[in-house]
């Protein structure tokens, strides 16, 4: 069908929003991810908005987009944990850590496979269907969404500044100190771990690069 010729309401939009959060936390990442690219197709200007609730919704969308990546790190790093323990009980049979984790089984198995259901409100050329989407099991897989996330947390931050919105700010801010200590588990280097597990606070940083503490892949994680 055509898309629609005028936006859509502000709560259609919101409860594409909130339906992302159910999706994520039911591991049905690829439709969450949907709902989020269908409610930004439809996020525009016109005469639905009253007062501030074009704002306010772009930095809930924002904040939705952050939580979606950081739940896939978590789903991953879930998966990886559970399989990591299983490997150590069929080896050892006393559940230690000392087994090995067949990582390759798990890099190309999709967290979910559910069926995508599309919106009929909304054209289907408007909106790109999300592919499937896979653990990642490594650092190098993890960083992506990592930085998808911060930057989304980010741009939520900045609409929900402290001076007005004290609450969301500091949960955002929560959103994002936990993001780093989740990367944390797919970080290699011990040092990487232990800035990390600080919740990638600003102050510092420019301190720490100063005294090489750590290695070059860390800048890259900054934010200005």
């Amino acid at each position: 069908m055509a898309a629609p010729t005028t936006p859509l309401p502000p709560d259609w939009i919101q409860n594409c929003i909130n339906l992302s959060y159910y999706f994520t936390a039911q591991k049905r990442l690829r439709q969450a991810l949907y709902c989020i690219s269908s409610a930004e197709s439809m996020l525009k200007p016109g005469p639905n908005w009253r007062g501030d609730s074009y704002q306010m919704i772009s930095g809930n969308l924002s904040r939705a987009r952050g939580a979606f990546y950081l739940k896939w790190l978590q789903h991953s790093q879930t998966e990886l944990e559970n399989r990591l323990l299983a490997a150590a009980d069929k080896k050892t049979g006393s559940g230690s850590r000392s087994g090995s984790v067949d990582v390759k089984s798990v890099l190309d198995k999709p967290i979910s496979d559910d069926k995508l259901q599309e919106f009929t409100a909304i054209s289907a050329a408007s909106v790109k269907v999300p592919d499937v989407c896979t653990f990642c099991t490594d650092f190098k897989g993890a960083r992506p969404l990592f930085e998808q996330s911060l930057k989304s947390f980010t741009a939520a931050a900045s609409i929900y500044v402290f001076d007005g919105y004290v609450t969301e700010h500091i949960e955002i801010e929560q959103d994002i100190s936990l993001l780093y200590k989740v990367l944390a588990f797919f970080e290699p280097d011990l040092s990487n771990k232990w800035y990390a597990y600080g919740g990638g606070r600003k102050e510092g940083r420019k301190e720490m690069l100063a005294a090489g503490r750590f290695g070059r892949c860390v800048s890259h994680w900054f934010v200005s």
